[in-house]
Order: C-alpha cells, then structure tokens, then sequence
C-alpha cells in the first residue's frame, strides 16, 4: 500500500499470516517480530465491512457506491502479486487509495500534531483468514528492546524477536 519511498510499517496479527505473506517456497528461515503500540492507535477495518446494499434498499446512493468501492479496494489488495518487477506498476491504484485515506484522515482537527488514521487492516492475500495490517509510521517512530524503556515519541516497541526456520 505504499509507493517506493514512502516509509509504512507493515505486519500481521499473527505470525503464521506473516509468514504466508513474505516468505517464499525458498525461503529456509525468516525473522519474525512481536511488536506492542505505546499508545491506543487508531485504524481502518477493512475484515469487516457491510455488505453491499441492495439497489431497491433504504441506502442512499453515495453510501452503497462507498461500500462497493471499499469492497472493490478489498478484493484488490488481496490478490496475490508475482514479484517480477511490474510490482510497482501493479500496486499503483492500492497505493493512492491507501493515501488518499493516509492523508484524507490525517489529524483529529486545527492545531493537532496527532494522527487520527494511524493505519488500515486488510485482509491477507493468502486466503487463510489472517489479518495485515499498514502502519503510517516511519523508521524513526519505532523503538527496540536494548533500553527497555518506553519513550513518548515512539509509537512501536519491538517486544521479542526469533528466527524461525522452515527447512533444515
């Protein structure tokens, strides 16, 4: 959901959804982290929206249009992409979307410093019912496990980190 250059965080709920969505057949082992918000965040749900309204139902127009459209960006952000190198080209209309709603949403009103989308979930493009999620963050927002100590300007801490090794 994110242009070349332009820093997000991404991960999943759950490490096996991690898994399935980065590694590959030759993958033989991968790191995989634990990380805990040092605030309360706030994101875009998308595992869990309406469904679409009926044509003849009481839904205005402008709000069934929405939640197809929601539905569409769903069903695209899932598809599975060969990393060939079009990539970039592929994911271009997920990108705008995705900060379309980064910026669209971005502060809780005048004079705020605050994000008030923080990120979206998705839906993991494996097909096995885990959840991905995009964190507008950047590099500088995360914090590791050397100090132990939480500061408030990070919004990530690392909390455990291991390999994990698929072949042997």
């Amino acid at each position: 959901m994110s242009a070349a250059g332009i820093s997000v965080f991404y991960g999943a709920m759950d490490e096996e959804t991690a898994c399935a969505e980065t590694c590959r057949q030759e993958t033989e082992a991968v790191s995989v982290g634990a990380f805990e918000s040092t605030r309360e965040l706030c994101a875009l749900d998308l595992t869990k929206l309406p469904p679409v309204p009926g044509f003849y139902s009481d839904v205005d127009a402008h709000t069934r249009d929405s939640i197809s459209f929601l539905h569409a960006f769903v069903a695209e952000v899932t598809q599975p992409t060969e990393r060939d190198g079009r990539e970039d080209v592929e994911y271009a209309p997920t990108q705008i979307v995705a900060e379309y709603f980064r910026w669209r949403f971005r502060l809780y009103g005048p004079g705020s410093t605050r994000p008030r989308l923080d990120g979206i979930l998705y839906p993991s493009a494996q097909g096995d019912g885990g959840v991905n999620i995009v964190l507008f963050i950047e590099r500088d927002n995360f914090e590791g496990v050397e100090d132990g100590s939480l500061r408030p300007d990070k919004i990530l801490r690392l909390k455990s980190s291991k390999t994990r090794t698929f072949k042997s």
